[in-house]
């Protein structure tokens, strides 16, 4: 079983289903994930980031190594960036929800919360 938090956009009375943990789209995708999901200054910081890496004179191997840990702090803390840019935008936290995937969770979730969207 996978944790997932759950928020909810007030107007439209949508809902977001994010997973708690380890990121690998953004771990894998770098700042095609952060574009993706519309985070564009964090997309944009990203690739400037990784273009820096390019222009450290340690060799390919301590290029190599630093995009390594860039690609494992952003797979870190991808789905909590997410979050924190739902919250920016107006969603509200709504419940932390346990399934084996995002639909059973999100199925749980609306299944204890049927007044939510009716």
């Amino acid at each position: 079983m996978q944790l997932f938090t759950v928020h909810l956009e007030p107007r439209a009375g949508t809902l977001a289903v994010i997973k708690e943990g380890f990121s690998w789209p953004a771990f894998l995708f770098l700042p095609a994930w952060a574009l993706w999901h519309g985070m564009w200054a964090t997309g944009v910081a990203i690739a400037t980031l990784i273009a820096a890496i390019t222009l450290v004179p340690v060799g390919l191997d301590g290029q190599a190594l630093l995009s390594l840990g860039l690609a494992a702090l952003l797979g870190s803390v991808a789905n909590d960036l997410l979050r924190h840019m739902l919250e920016r935008r107006g969603w509200r936290f709504a419940a932390v929800v346990a399934g084996r995937n995002r639909e059973a969770a999100e199925f749980r979730f609306l299944d204890q919360h049927p007044e939510l969207f009716r």
